[in-house]
């Protein structure tokens, strides 16, 4: 089983191997199932299937996608392959904003890097974004409970 890191977050890297963790939406409330992302077809099926919800979370989960992406690149196939990875992703939900412009965020902060560079650059965006989304959501709630 899993650990959750706390703060408690739908999503995180585990730096010990790698691997993307997600908090599985569809048990909810009733158990506590932690699935991990090792592809680009993890990632799709978890976007496709509803294991992460809501947009917010939708757009780090495929930012982390590009992540690995890149951390799966064969040798030699950097260029073609990333964009092809990265269009599949984008085609798991064609209609998500936050999917699409994560994808291309995280695409545009690897663009030109030497392939050496390019894992830990978008390791560390995807992880900008998701503390960025995690913002976003506590300002929001903090909004919404004055209104409410």
């Amino acid at each position: 089983m899993q650990t959750v890191p706390k703060p408690l977050r739908p999503i995180w890297l585990d730096e010990s191997n790698g691997e993307v963790n997600v908090i599985d939406q569809r048990s909810l409330p009733h158990e506590l199932v932690v699935l991990e992302l090792q592809t680009v077809d993890d990632t799709i099926y978890a976007i496709q299937e509803m294991v992460v919800r809501g947009a917010p979370l939708i757009g780090i989960t495929a930012a982390y996608g590009v992540y690995l992406a890149v951390r799966n690149t064969p040798d030699g196939a950097a260029g073609d392959y990333l964009v092809t990875e990265c269009a599949r992703i984008r085609a798991a939900r064609p209609t998500a904003v936050n999917l699409q412009w994560a994808v291309d965020r995280v695409l545009a902060a690897i663009e030109g890097l030497p392939d050496d560079d390019r894992l830990d650059a978008a390791r560390k965006t995807a992880g900008v974004i998701a503390e960025e989304e995690a913002d976003n959501c506590r300002r929001i709630g903090r909004h919404g409970a004055r209104i409410i």
